[in-house]
């Protein structure tokens, strides 16, 4: 999915970070990072592997709190929380 979006979004020449969220990336499996890497920077050579550190509900709430108006220091309080409360 990521090299199919780099492709389609003509970001393969730019140092894109590619995200892994999920539980199939809790292995600490090195080869299995390295397979996805190589597979990755075939497509965008200075793409960069990043391991989601907070749960994915932390993105639309951080949106919510923007949207309502929260400063940043609520913002931060939030996703410290939230990043205490991920597995």
């Amino acid at each position: 999915m990521a090299t199919a979006l780099a492709r389609r979004a003509r970001l393969t020449r730019l140092p894109v970070e590619v995200v892994l969220a999920g539980g199939v990336f809790r292995t600490t499996d090195a080869p299995y990072y390295d397979r996805i890497k190589a597979g990755i920077t075939a497509v965008a050579r200075d793409a960069r592997l990043v391991h989601l550190d907070v749960p994915p509900v932390a993105g639309p709430a951080m949106e919510g709190l923007a949207r309502l108006g929260a400063d940043s220091a609520a913002r931060e309080r939030a996703r410290r929380e939230l990043h205490d409360w991920c597995p």
